[in-house]
C-alpha cells in the first residue's frame, strides 16, 4: 500500500508519465493498492491503467 506520496512530473517526457507506473502486476500474486492520498501532478495519471486505486 502506497499512502501520502507527492509527485511532481512537470517536465516528464515519455509515454507513461505515472507517479506510479507498475509492471509485471499479478492480482492474486502480488497484490499492489495505490492509495488516493497521493497526488500527482504535470503527469498523465497517479498510475497506470488496470491498478487499484482505493
Amino acid at each position: 500500500m502506497f499512502r501520502g506520496n507527492k509527485s511532481d512530473l512537470n517536465g516528464a517526457t515519455g509515454s507513461g508519465r505515472y507517479a506510479f507506473d507498475i509492471t509485471n502486476y499479478n492480482a492474486s500474486s502480488c497484490k499492489v493498492t495505490i492509495d488516493r492520498s497521493n497526488t500527482v501532478t504535470g503527469g498523465r495519471a497517479l498510475t497506470n491503467p488496470g491498478i487499484p486505486v482505493s
